[in-house]
């Protein structure tokens, strides 16, 4: 399956009228070629959710205008809060997935400050806890809330017991996407690549391409025909033959003086042509192997 470009797939979604997090969740099976997580899979064109969701019906608060305005309501935690948001227009029913800076419920509702919270980060048991109750599904979004928010370390992956960012983060693994065949082999021969070995050392610089193709797609044809063909060293033996005629060469001695000055020249004709080869006579004359055989029969 073919995963469709940012522009495509905002489009579909808002066509969809998809306008939040979850929803896009439930439903992006709806329409083939959307990944199961955005962030990820159009890093760096990602700009956040509210920019690549449909537009909601109520305009929402900016969240530091949504925590002054939940604050007076004295909201005890999230479920209460869940319960009495409708209570000030323009406040969220999930602000945790809503705002990419979210700060945690203690914060949102008035209890505490970020400056409060002590200072030791967390273990990763508590950090993933911490981690689904903010809302955090992708690395991007960790890193944003974590430098703000002490109780999260910087570097997760130095805990002990570290089981990947999909696991800690709790969201599905990114499914890897290959390009079609066709798609691929254009790309490497755009590319200029001309041997597997350069394929195997740069294939990471592009998205959707396969460690091992030769084992994934049935279309392939081997190597050779797979990669950008080498540049031809040499002229073709009648290119050769003519150029040195036209160029006024007679000898072979003239051809070993002069034959540098021309690219695509061998320095040993008679060694590049050997199934072609009829003679010096022949080769500074410009006659051409069919020629020469029609001479001789």
């Amino acid at each position: 399956m073919t995963r469709l470009t940012y522009h495509e797939a905002r489009e579909a979604v808002q066509r969809l009228g998809i306008s939040t997090i979850l929803q896009y969740r439930a439903r992006y099976r709806e329409v083939p070629g959307l990944p199961s997580s955005p962030p990820q899979a159009y890093e760096p064109s990602w700009e956040n959710w509210p920019a690549f969701l449909a537009s909601r019906p109520l305009k929402f608060l900016p969240i530091a205008e949504a925590m002054t305005a939940v604050k007076p309501l004295a909201i005890k935690d999230q479920y209460e809060y869940r319960r009495r948001y409708r209570e000030h227009p323009g406040l969220a029913s999930n602000p945790q997935t809503f705002y990419p800076d979210w700060p945690g419920w203690s914060v949102y509702l008035g209890k505490s400050s970020v400056k409060d919270i002590r200072h030791k980060p967390l273990d990763l048991a508590a950090s993933q806890r911490l981690v689904r109750e903010l809302g955090l599904t992708t690395r991007q979004m960790y890193n944003r809330v974590a430098f703000k928010d002490p109780r999260l370390t910087r570097a997760p992956e130095r805990l002990p017991g570290w089981p990947g960012w999909a696991a800690f983060l709790g969201v599905a693994a990114p499914e890897k996407t290959w390009l079609s065949y066709a798609e691929l082999k254009a790309l490497v021969q755009a590319q200029g690549w001309t041997d597997s070995r350069t394929y195997h050392a740069r294939y990471r610089e592009h998205e959707g391409l396969p460690q091992s193709p030769e084992r994934l797609y049935r279309e392939w044809e081997g190597w050779a025909a797979f990669l950008a063909p080498k540049p031809r060293r040499f002229l073709l033996y009648a290119e050769a033959s003519r150029l040195v005629h036209t160029a006024g060469i007679q000898s072979f001695r003239d051809y070993a003086a002069e034959y540098d000055k021309y690219p695509g020249l061998p320095s040993t004709p008679n060694k590049t042509y050997a199934g072609e080869w009829h003679g010096w006579a022949a080769f500074l004359a410009g006659t051409h192997t069919r020629d020469h055989e029609d001479e001789s029969s």
